[in-house]
């Protein structure tokens, strides 16, 4: 199961310009939670940021951007 958030708000309060994707969580952030594609801090005590989360079994994921982070690490040989 992986963590997802839909970031509606930047740290400044200003809205984001997509509010409407939804980010996997970095599962590999020690620092706190954060999404993986812009390490957008989120939560309490970590930033300002308004957000949703939800967690999914599997897909969910609809930013580009974390897509295709994802795809290049899926691409790695290990």
């Amino acid at each position: 199961m992986h963590m997802l958030v839909q970031l509606l708000t930047d740290d400044d309060g200003e809205p984001q310009p997509h509010p409407e994707y939804w980010h996997l969580v970095d599962p590999t952030q020690c620092a706190g939670d954060a999404s993986l594609c812009t390490q957008e801090f989120f939560g309490p005590g970590e930033s300002a940021v308004e957000f949703r989360v939800r967690a999914s079994r599997r897909g969910g994921i609809t930013c580009p951007l974390c897509v295709t982070k994802i795809k290049a690490i899926k691409a790695i040989q290990l």
